[in-house]
């Protein structure tokens, strides 16, 4: 049975959106994933950051004189 071209590139559209569809919602899981670790990793800079920060602040440099 010989398909109606019409009927053939409307399945063949259909079939490439559940295609696009499909990768695009991998695409969006992989992207959250990256940026779940991405924020854990900036949260974990900043509080190191700022302990460094703060343990400088209670440094006393002594003043050398040349």
């Amino acid at each position: 049975m010989v398909q109606d071209p019409k009927t053939k590139f409307e399945k063949d559209g259909q079939n490439f959106l559940k295609a696009l569809s499909k990768t695009s919602q991998e695409y969006e899981g992989l992207l959250k994933n990256e940026y779940m670790k991405f924020q854990a990793t900036h949260d974990m800079f900043a509080k190191e950051k700022a302990a460094h920060i703060q343990n400088f602040k209670g440094l006393e440099y002594p003043i050398v004189s040349s």
